[in-house]
């Protein structure tokens, strides 16, 4: 018997120590439950912080990038109407050059089948400038043939 009431009483011990350790463990769940809870909220609060900040950031970039659009679609327009001004430009002059030399042309021309000995010949264009074809007496005068030897040296 001595033996039974050794065994129920170191039972009754084990259960005692259990209840304890469950009483114990319990409180430390407790608290740790609660220091989690406390880190949950401070967690969610960042992370509604967070969520505020990407909102202003996202409108802040849209504005940023419609901006920049705006801005490169202007200076797009400007540069393709100082293009079309430059090839417009170039068109004209390459016309009026293309103009002045079928003038030339057409003038050398009619002096080319028009030459003659003793004939001098002038520009009838609208320009101040004048070709004239030298008589042929003039290639005698000796003032001239320095010149002329030189030109075929």
């Amino acid at each position: 018997m001595v033996a039974d009431t050794e065994v129920a009483f170191r039972m009754e011990l084990q259960e005692r120590g259990h209840e304890e350790k469950c009483t114990h463990t319990k409180r430390y769940k407790s608290k740790a439950v609660s220091k989690m809870q406390t880190t949950l909220r401070d967690v969610v609060d960042r992370l509604d912080g967070l969520v505020v900040n990407y909102g202003k950031i996202t409108q802040a970039t849209k504005f940023t990038i419609c901006k920049f659009q705006r801005g490169f679609k202007e200076d797009l327009s400007f540069l393709t109407l100082e293009f079309y001004n430059l090839l417009t430009f170039i068109e004209h002059e390459l016309q009026a050059i293309h103009t002045k030399v079928a003038d030339v042309c057409t003038e050398w021309a009619s002096h080319k089948t028009s030459l003659t000995v003793g004939f001098t010949a002038t520009s009838s264009s609208s320009t101040s400038s004048a070709i004239q074809v030298l008589m042929a007496a003039t290639y005698n005068d000796p003032r001239y043939q320095g010149a002329m030897e030189s030109d075929r040296g």
